[in-house]
């Protein structure tokens, strides 16, 4: 055993240096496998972060995208129900126009074919692909003309003040 002793205090500095460099090693190990981890558990948790930002996010385009149609649904809905209701009381005044009588100045029947053709195409204006309806037979009373005209001016009205309503109805509150 003396004999092993001088051997060993020979390779003490030996066997020192090699546990001295594996607890190096295997603290360099542990450090980065808890470096390694710790980044894989904030990838998790910022690939489940995403995950949850992507479905609120589809659920908030669905609502939005539900909202819109639903407003411009109602938005139509009221502009018919207008058109309706200007309708229902120009006819009444065209039908007083009629019963009225002539006017004091009459307009040949090419005069008046080309104004209800003016109005057709005025009505049909922005509406892509539509061409006018054919114009009513005409009518050679001012009168005629000039309450379809009115009318049609209240129609554009109306049109104009949905379009304003529902936009402003889009705004955020």
């Amino acid at each position: 055993m003396i004999a092993i002793l001088p051997l060993f205090l020979r390779f003490l500095p030996y066997l020192i240096l090699v546990g001295a460099l594996f607890g190096l090693y295997e603290y360099e190990q542990h450090r980065c496998n808890v470096a390694c981890e710790n980044q894989k558990e904030l990838a998790d948790s910022v690939s489940k972060e995403y995950a949850e930002y992507k479905a609120k996010e589809a659920q908030i385009v669905a609502g939005l995208a539900s909202a819109w149609d639903q407003k411009r649904q109602e938005a139509e809905k009221s502009a018919s129900e207008k058109e309706t209701a200007i309708a229902q009381s120009f006819s009444v005044l065209q039908d007083r126009t009629r019963v009225a009588g002539a006017d004091d100045h009459s307009y040949a029947d090419g005069t008046v074919r080309l104004y209800d053709d003016a109005r057709a195409s005025a009505e049909s204006a922005g509406t892509a692909g539509k061409s006018p309806e054919a114009a009513p037979a005409p009518s050679s009373s001012t009168k005629e003309y000039i309450v379809a005209l009115y009318e049609w001016a209240a129609v554009c009205k109306a049109r104009v003040d949905e379009w304003a309503s529902f936009y402003q109805s889009l705004r955020p509150k």
